[in-house]
């Protein structure tokens, strides 16, 4: 168990060095002003920044992170009305639709056939979109656009990133756009992910059998299947545990993300070399 914590120490430090050789490159697009909403620091884990008409991203800019930092750029109203909309969309159908509108100063649907063709959708002249699972209705309403959705089915991620982006400022949403695809520079070798996998396979091989095998060994005959439930039931809430941490994603960058698994881990190494000596005595040359 010791050698285990060893390794998945060296594993996660592994991670450290990768995420610190990808965010050590900045990527950067003109942009002359940033939206009206949103906060650059709530976007792509803080990594981004703004100065003298310039977007930068310290490291690579996925395109979850793009849709992300459209979302939370977006009129409050909006984003209200969307989580309304798929609210409402739940348990909605042909022959039940849910309709609900809303005023938008700009809208500007994707044009792109296979993006269409992903959300089903198809162009009915200018301003409509019918599609199976939702319509998209556009037209001129004073100093912007009456938007008006038709919902046969649950309006889901995908759905919801496009109207976003549609409603979206232009320069704003074609600068992330193409920071996106400026930070590819900052991609790094798959070898990190290799030698992390590496360690933490071993780390695995050393840990889950031969513990296993341990428990079933010192475990009295009659609580043996017991206390092999006890151990499957650590490793399950080590995952949930693990989960719990992993949906901080995204909100921490990365080298500090993965500290937290190193120090962790690190906290086994010391409690398990601790336990070492007292555990062997227990133990009776049991091996």
């Amino acid at each position: 168990m010791f050698w285990a914590m060893v390794l998945m120490v060296g594993s996660f430090l592994v991670m450290v060095a990768g995420a610190a050789s990808e965010g050590s490159r900045v990527s950067s697009v003109p942009l002359s002003k940033l939206p009206a909403h949103g906060e650059l620091a709530h976007m792509d884990a803080g990594r981004m920044s703004f100065a003298d008409g310039k977007l930068s991203v310290r490291g690579v800019l996925p395109e979850f992170a793009v849709r992300d930092a459209i979302t939370k750029s977006t009129e409050p109203a909006i984003r209200d009305w969307m989580k309304e909309l798929e609210k409402a969309s739940d348990g909605a159908s042909a022959d039940k639709p849910v309709t609900r509108s809303i005023h938008v100063a700009r809208f500007d649907f994707t044009k792109d056939d296979k993006t269409l063709g992903e959300l089903k959708l198809r162009a009915e002249g200018e301003g409509l979109w019918r599609g199976d699972k939702f319509d998209v209705h556009v037209e001129k309403e004073g100093d912007g656009y009456k938007l008006e959705i038709v919902a046969k089915s649950l309006i889901d991620a995908q759905p919801k990133s496009e109207l976003f982006a549609a409603v979206a400022e232009p320069e704003w949403r074609g600068a992330l756009n193409d920071l996106e695809k400026a930070s590819h520079v900052s991609r790094v070798t798959a070898f990190w992910l290799f030698l992390a996998y590496l360690l933490a396979t071993l780390g695995e091989l050393c840990l889950s059998p031969v513990g296993l095998s341990m428990v079933t060994k010192l475990a009295p005959s009659r609580y043996a299947s017991l206390f092999m439930g006890v151990w499957l039931l650590s490793s399950s809430v080590a995952q949930y545990v693990g989960g719990s941490i992993g949906e901080s994603w995204g909100e921490i960058p990365p080298v500090p993300y993965f500290w937290i698994f190193v120090g962790t881990s690190l906290a086994g190494v010391v409690l398990v070399a601790l336990l070492r000596a007292p555990l062997k005595r227990l133990m009776h040359e049991v091996s």
